[in-house]
């Protein structure tokens, strides 16, 4: 059984970025497209904040590869179940280059506009599991986390 339409414009965008080739991965959005990551506060509009995002993304992570573990068209969006793996190779949020091989859950969800492009992207992620993977953070769970946090604050206020 072959592929939707819709799953296939997402796997060319998922093929494109794995290629490093951000004008193909870019090519498969609509016009006014957009592109979020939740947990991270991320919401993009139109192509040029798009294909910027993209290009800052392989700049950190030139070797990313996107496994796809599951894929599933929902009539209106397709959501793609992924494992990334990544080697941090440069600057990202902050982070300068560790050199350290990533492996993160993400589930994306790409909404289909009505002529079959992508009309957006939104990352289902915990960013918390890169930044432990970076060495940024102690933990990726975030109750522990802000636990820590608190432990600090409290030191430095003595």
């Amino acid at each position: 059984m072959s592929a939707s339409p819709a799953v296939a414009a997402v796997r060319a965008h998922l093929a494109a970025e794995d290629a490093g080739d951000v004008g193909r991965a870019i090519e498969q959005f609509a016009d006014d497209c957009w592109y979020a990551i939740p947990a991270q506060g991320v919401e993009l509009r139109g192509k040029a904040a798009v294909r910027d995002h993209h290009e800052r993304l392989l700049r950190a992570f030139p070797d990313l590869r996107n496994v796809v573990l599951g894929c599933h068209d929902a009539g209106d969006r397709v959501f793609a179940r992924l494992r990334v793996e990544r080697t941090h190779r440069g600057a990202w949020g902050g982070v300068p280059a560790t050199g350290r091989r990533l492996a993160t859950a993400a589930l994306a969800e790409f909404v289909i506009a009505p002529d079959g492009r992508l009309e957006a992207e939104v990352v289902h992620a915990n960013p918390l599991e890169a930044l432990h993977q970076l060495g940024a953070v102690p933990t990726t769970n975030a109750f522990e986390l802000a636990a820590a946090w608190r432990e600090l604050a409290a030191e430095g206020a003595r």
